[in-house]
């Protein structure tokens, strides 16, 4: 009890650390649409009326999403503490220091040692590409899910109360749906002990095999339900007939199976980079981050094919050869784990919402954690008696958890606005039209207009198609009768016709 409560008390106060100068910070972007503009969160419909609707059903991707547990959970928040976003700030870092500290339990129900228990915790918290879920609001879906996720793996015994987390967690975002390969997961390593211990016998192996029925009839009840609600909410039991993801948002969503298996691909090696040391980290990567062509590309392709390969390969290595088992057993499982949470949902087997996110990482990165603990503890443990190897263990991940807390306090000014947050996506990822865009519209809105025509004249550089709309901001300002605005921006677009994007 004293080690369950210490682990879920020191990833609470390790996120606070990290994350707390972000608890003033104002609404930005996405979170207009999902609090401020949402009527089961900000108190103009019923709450409970989050249950009958699709999640953020105002938008082109009506028919995709449904995440009342979400909604119910801000909308909560709202009526507790008003339409502020400090209470709800302050919640997400909560929830996500809960998160962690119970994946650390998670961790040592598997049988590894305080020392991989307690340094998961650590690590998982420092991981620079979980910020963007736990800084912004609409992140409270990736915190809920990971929450309530392992909260089911961790309550495997107690099968009805793993089965409601379970259902939760399915009613939060759609990659909980990830839940069974992780739950194989988990009780494929259940019962080992750091060394490999066997996996219980006789009557203690049918007493486990009984708890397994029921814990699968049980999920298999909460997968119902989730099914059920989804078919009367989306018309569909993963998405439904009037499902539409925009080209602009995913340029895979508009490929072949094939075409977009491919870009799938390419974009895999981005994953690995922002797991392993993320030196950039965006919010969005849609409109013209990427191009069809460079995706598609026989060496980006060869490339992603290479570095997928490597993965599972090392994976299966670390899974089912005896010799690498032994000595790290839980760095099979930790890679499987982020495996399983990523392939999913990155266009490999359909098309979702976006071409890529780092919001789809907050899963996977604790299993790279865990990958990682576990070949600090078996370094720790081939050292034996020496001090320096152990040592240099430790070492290692205090030079990561240094690294780690320091990009994330220093990617917390980026969120401080809107503003902010377009320039820093501007700044990171100078081919994403839609930041200038953003820009462009922002800087209007403050009366600047030479500074909106700089960026509106980037934003159609990079993606001429967006010509039309910027001509609906030329009626919108003849409509203020600001006169300058209108000659400036028509002479932006005019400029801009006939030419070909630039990179």
């Amino acid at each position: 009890m004293k080690e369950r409560v210490g682990m879920i008390v020191a990833g609470v106060a390790l996120h606070f650390l990290l994350y707390g100068a972000s608890i003033p910070f104002l609404f930005s972007w996405d979170d207009r649409k999902i609090v401020i503009d949402c009527p089961e969160v900000n108190g103009q419909a019923p709450l409970g009326s989050a249950l009958t609707q699709p999640y953020g059903y105002k938008e082109i991707v009506r028919g995709i999403a449904y995440r009342p547990v979400t909604v119910l959970s801000l909308g909560l928040d709202v009526r507790l503490f008003g339409l502020r976003p400090e209470p709800l700030r302050c919640e997400n870092i909560l929830l996500a220091g809960v998160g962690a500290g119970l994946f650390g339990l998670l961790v040592r129900s598997l049988g590894a040692s305080p020392f991989a228990g307690w340094w998961s915790i650590v690590l998982l918290s420092c991981h620079p590409v979980r910020s963007e879920p736990v800084i912004s609001l609409v992140g409270r879906s990736e915190v809920l899910v990971f929450l309530f996720l392992v909260g089911a793996l961790l309550s495997r015994r107690r099968p009805f109360v793993s089965a409601f987390l379970l259902l939760l967690a399915l009613l939060s975002k759609e990659n909980a749906f990830v839940a069974p390969a992780l739950l194989a997961l988990v009780v494929a390593f259940e019962g080992r002990a750091a060394g490999g211990a066997d996996a219980p016998r006789g009557e203690d192996g049918q007493a486990r095999a009984r708890g397994l029925r029921r814990l699968v009839l049980a999920w298999a009840g909460g997968f119902g339900i989730a099914f059920a609600a989804r078919w009367a909410i989306l018309g569909g039991l993963l998405t439904g007939a009037a499902a539409r993801i925009s080209p602009s948002d995913n340029l895979l969503a508009a490929l072949s199976p094939g075409g977009r298996l491919l870009g799938a691909i390419s974009l895999f090696p981005l994953a690995v980079a922002r797991l392993l040391w993320p030196t950039t980290l965006s919010p969005d990567y849609s409109k013209t981050t990427f191009l069809v062509d460079d995706l598609l590309s026989p060496s980006a392709v060869a490339w992603g094919a290479a570095v997928l390969g490597s993965a599972i390969a090392l994976t299966a290595a670390l899974l089912f050869l005896p010799a690498f088992r032994r000595r790290a057993p839980l760095a099979g499982f930790g890679l499987a784990w982020a495996l399983a949470c990523y392939l999913p949902f990155a266009n490999f087997l359909f098309p979702t919402g976006i071409a890529f996110t780092e919001r789809i990482l907050f899963l996977p990165a604790a299993g790279v954690v865990v990958a990682a603990v576990a070949a600090g503890a078996a370094l720790r443990e081939v050292g034996g008696a020496r001090p320096a190897r152990r040592l240099s263990a430790v070492l290692a991940g205090v030079l990561l958890v240094l690294l780690g807390g320091a990009r994330i306090l220093q990617l917390l000014p980026d969120w401080r606005d809107d503003r902010t947050l377009m320039e820093a996506i501007a700044r990171d990822l100078p081919t994403n039209s839609k930041a200038f865009w953003n820009l462009a519209i922002l800087s209007l809105g403050e009366g600047k207009t030479e500074e909106a025509c700089r960026h509106l004249a980037r934003a159609l550089a990079l993606d001429p198609n967006d010509r039309a709309r910027a001509e609906e901001l030329v009626r919108h300002a003849e409509q203020l009768g600001k006169r300058d605005q209108v000659e400036a921006l028509t002479a932006v677009i005019r400029a801009a016709e006939g030419r070909p994007p630039v990179r």
